[in-house]
């Protein structure tokens, strides 16, 4: 009786020990599509999505690990037809550095509201689970190559750089920059300007834009992290023995001496 019981209580202990050790992994799953059979599943370390191409014929599986995430993106377009509201559709893009996951669907006028909160609970767990280890992603990348590049702008340590017509490049120093929103479509970024010390637009990405999404989330970190550190327009030129400044409607380096820039002639100060 006694070995029995012994034996009992390894095995029990032995259970208890696995169960501990192997976690029971934590799923949610989405049905985009009964019909066609498609679906995304978030776990603890991976999303995975299940579809069909060419009208149900061609099955498509993909699994990308939250590690190796590089881009994301998610957005949804309202459909008139002559001012009559008549669908919608929802899109969600997920990318790693060999694979992509398309996740496209659309609702009607009778089934809109369901479909929207699908779309709504979808995004909530992208931004819950994706998002972290995204924005760690390219921080690291800024801190490796020096900057980021989505759509039209390029990120850097200093602030927003974006190229401009019949003109040099306009640089956004972390102190100018103001705010950035999602608008109809478009994360719009503004700027202070100078001059009015008012508000101005700066640049307008579209939603569908590679980690345009992400985009409030990088300049919070980035403009905090500058003014943690102390950063400001004025700094010592050793070689020099002057003070300089930055431009801060294309950031060229003038003394701090001058009025206006010497590159695009913009008003540096007010003459005394």
């Amino acid at each position: 009786m006694c070995s029995i019981y012994r034996n009992k209580n390894k095995e029990d202990k032995q259970i208890n020990q696995e169960s501990i050790s192997k976690p029971s992994e934590k799923k949610i799953k989405f049905i985009i599509s009964k019909f066609i059979s498609t679906t995304i599943e978030f776990s603890d370390h991976f999303v995975e999505y299940k579809g069909k191409l060419m009208l149900g014929l061609i099955n498509e599986e993909v699994k990308i690990y939250y590690k190796d995430i590089i881009g994301l993106s998610y957005h949804s377009i309202r459909n008139f037809v002559n001012y009559v509201f008549i669908g919608q559709n929802y899109q969600i893009d997920i990318w790693d550095t060999q694979h992509v996951i398309h996740l496209r669907f659309s609702s009607g006028r009778i089934d809109n509201q369901k479909k929207t909160e699908l779309f709504h609970q979808i995004v909530y767990v992208v931004e819950q689970v994706i998002k972290p280890f995204l924005f760690v992603n390219l921080i690291n990348q800024l801190k490796n190559t020096g900057q980021i590049n989505i759509g039209p702008i390029t990120i850097t340590i200093d602030g927003i750089k974006k190229e401009r017509f019949l003109r040099g490049p306009e640089l956004l120093l972390w102190h100018n920059y103001e705010r950035c929103i999602a608008q109809n479509g478009y994360m719009v970024i503004y700027k202070r300007d100078n001059k009015s010390n008012q508000s101005k637009l700066f640049e307008t990405i579209p939603l569908s834009e590679m980690n345009a999404v992400i985009l409030p989330e990088i300049f919070f970190y980035l403009k905090e992290n500058q003014i943690r550190k102390g950063t400001t327009t004025v700094t010592p030129e050793k070689e020099k023995n002057i003070d300089i400044v930055y431009c801060s409607n294309c950031g060229n380096k003038t003394s701090v001496e001058a009025y206006f820039c010497r590159k695009c002639g913009y008003k540096l100060r007010n003459k005394p």
